[in-house]
């Protein structure tokens, strides 16, 4: 823009390549946006035809290998929540917490 506040047809093609450059991202902005929500929508219906619901309860989740054996486990303690993690022989290679903490009774 000139300075005396006249707009050269230069300054006005600068503007426009500009705006349409913006525009040409917001597009690819919007399609990516609308494709996430689609996908997600699909598979949020497919996982409500199968009947899967959004809450799993369980006092432990055990994951095991291929051969069927436990390598780690989430489990409540009376002390709290526990992360155990096996080896291949089913020996407690890591526990967290290490050990359990007695919380004092904020009454």
């Amino acid at each position: 823009m000139s300075t005396n506040g006249s707009s050269t047809p230069e300054d006005f093609e600068k503007r426009v390549t500009g705006l349409e450059k913006q525009l040409r991202f917001l597009k690819r902005v919007t399609a990516g946006l609308a494709l996430l929500v689609c996908l997600m929508g699909f598979a949020g219906w497919k996982s409500y035809k199968a009947g899967v619901r959004g809450v799993v309860e369980a006092r432990c989740i055990e994951l095991k290998d291929a051969n069927g054996h436990m390598r780690a486990k989430l489990t409540m303690r009376p002390g709290g929540p526990a992360l155990e993690f096996y080896d291949a022989n089913g020996k407690v290679t890591w526990v967290a917490p290490e050990e359990m903490k007695l919380l004092p009774l904020e009454l």
